[in-house]
């Protein structure tokens, strides 16, 4: 499953002792398929905010072009798709659900960050079902009383 999955990630920070301004990044287990994230962490100055479409589009632009991704093998999940107001700016999430997987119950899923008019992270998960949640939560209970 190690060929098909990108889950393993490292996160890094650069910044200048005694500025307040740094830049992160997350990089993923694969070097060759480096995530282009890069965020400010303070005062962010003006963006241009994006609409839905126009950042939607940006977001697959940056997944086919630039990480290569064949968007033939993901379902895209409209009801994933998120914004949110910032001071300066209108944020954006958009995910997307791989075709024909799963391990065990755990759909892959691919999801574009973007910070204003800027791709801000990506990031590529199983994501965990609610039943194994609760279950693990009982299991968890149920030692904390043996």
């Amino acid at each position: 499953m190690s060929s098909e999955l990108n889950i393993w990630f490292w996160d890094v920070r650069f910044f200048k002792p005694q500025q307040e301004e740094g830049i992160s990044g997350r990089g993923l287990a694969r070097p060759e398929k480096l995530s282009p994230t890069a965020t400010r962490s303070k005062k962010p100055a003006p963006q241009k905010s994006l609409s839905r479409e126009e950042a939607l589009a940006a977001a697959q632009q940056l997944l086919q072009a630039k990480l290569g991704t064949n968007l033939d093998n993901w379902n895209f999940l409209p009801e994933e798709a998120n914004s949110q107001v910032r001071p300066n700016r209108l944020d954006w999430s958009f995910t997307w659900e791989r075709k024909n997987f799963k391990a065990k119950d755990a759909p892959y899923r691919l999801e574009v960050g973007l910070q204003g008019d800027h791709i801000g992270n990506t990031q590529e998960f199983l994501q965990v079902p609610e039943a194994w949640t609760r279950s693990y939560q009982h299991l968890r209970f149920q030692q904390h009383f043996l």
